[in-house]
């Protein structure tokens, strides 16, 4: 996390927080499973990513969605740096979807087609 500002910490951390908020959590869902925390902070940290908006899915895993305009991306971190991606983007033909797995290391590969800066960097 020591490439993370402070500030940059806490508002992920209170994401979480509500995220996790008791109150809201279906009895039926599986809490977060620590393999796929740490995935999702080793892929922020590898992809200099901004924050992005957060979810889990009922079986425990991390969800990280970035939106651009109506371009989207989503990506579902599984534990040992396995992730699941989708991406929804507009294209001068029209709306493009693609889905994948792969691991966070290969991530800025198989999203180059999409511009992934568009997602992670500050400027959008």
């Amino acid at each position: 996390m020591h490439l993370l500002s402070s500030d940059w910490r806490a508002r992920l951390f209170r994401q979480v927080d509500s995220l996790l908020d008791a109150e809201e959590w279906d009895e039926d869902d599986k809490p977060v499973v620590s393999g796929s925390s740490l995935t999702f902070i080793r892929m922020l940290i590898f992809l200099k990513a901004r924050r992005p908006g957060l979810g889990a899915t009922n079986d425990g895993n991390l969800v990280a969605s970035w939106t651009t305009g109506s371009n989207r991306l989503t990506i579902v971190c599984k534990p040992d740096d396995s992730v699941r991606w989708v991406v929804s983007t507009q294209t001068d033909v029209g709306c493009e979807t693609a889905a994948g797995q792969t691991t966070i290391l290969r991530l800025p590969v198989v999203l180059q087609p999409y511009n992934p800066q568009q997602w992670f960097s500050d400027e959008g």
